[in-house]
């Protein structure tokens, strides 16, 4: 676990996922479902369907309103995937993903902070991380960058920061964004092997940190 990640920071006690669920259903109509609509017709599926994967779930806000878009769009979900460092929000995300999907389909994976090595799971079509990797540290995105064909062979959207200042405590940055930049996770990304589909920096209108960066790549390997 990078230095700058503390677990107690982003579980179920500290509330923090709270303050953001009431723009979840926003930000999946009109960003990451979108995204992946853009790219469906590329996957590569299961005969049941697509498999999903929400990367930093959280409490699984974002996770139940992506899979019930799918479901009222007829979109197939044989598999959905939830994945966080915290054991607590995997417990919250699975009951809250339970509402749309049959819990047959939800499986989990506690990742380690670092990277995708370990992971021996299924592969998935679709991984997205969404207001999570704003705050990794930069090393804990290299080793998920580098190792993200352990998990999908697909496509992954990530939501990361776009603030490019020396950060020793992520804390003291603006919205506790971390040091990160659109040019910097495109070079890990093509230096990984995958292939940068698209990058978009979103305004938020806040200063002074006032735009963080959207990148879908193809993941691939060498």
């Amino acid at each position: 676990m990078s230095r700058t990640v503390g677990n107690d920071w982003w579980n179920q006690s500290a509330r923090y996922h709270l303050k953001r669920e009431q723009y979840s259903k926003g930000q999946v109509e009109d960003t990451i479902f979108p995204t992946f609509k853009k790219y469906m017709t590329f996957m590569i599926r299961g005969q049941r369907g697509f498999c999903i994967a929400d990367f930093a779930c959280g409490g699984g806000s974002i996770a139940r309103e992506f899979a019930d878009k799918c479901v009222k769009s007829g979109i197939d979900i044989s598999k959905f995937i939830l994945i966080d460092v915290v054991p607590d929000n995997l417990d919250a995300a699975t009951n809250r993903l339970a509402e749309i999907l049959p819990r047959s389909a939800i499986e989990n994976y506690l990742c380690d902070g670092q990277s995708f090595a370990a992971y021996r799971g299924t592969k998935v079509d679709f991984l997205y991380c969404w207001d999570a990797m704003v705050h990794f540290d930069i090393l804990d995105v290299v080793g998920y960058v580098r190792t993200l064909k352990n998990i999908t062979n697909g496509f992954a959207f990530f939501h990361h920061s776009n603030f490019c200042n020396v950060t020793t405590d992520v804390r003291q940055n603006p919205h506790w964004r971390n040091f990160m930049s659109k040019d910097i996770f495109k070079q890990l990304s093509l230096s990984s092997g995958h292939e940068v589909l698209e990058q978009r920096l979103i305004d938020w209108g806040s200063e002074p940190m006032h735009q963080d960066c959207l990148t879908t790549v193809a993941v691939k390997s060498f």
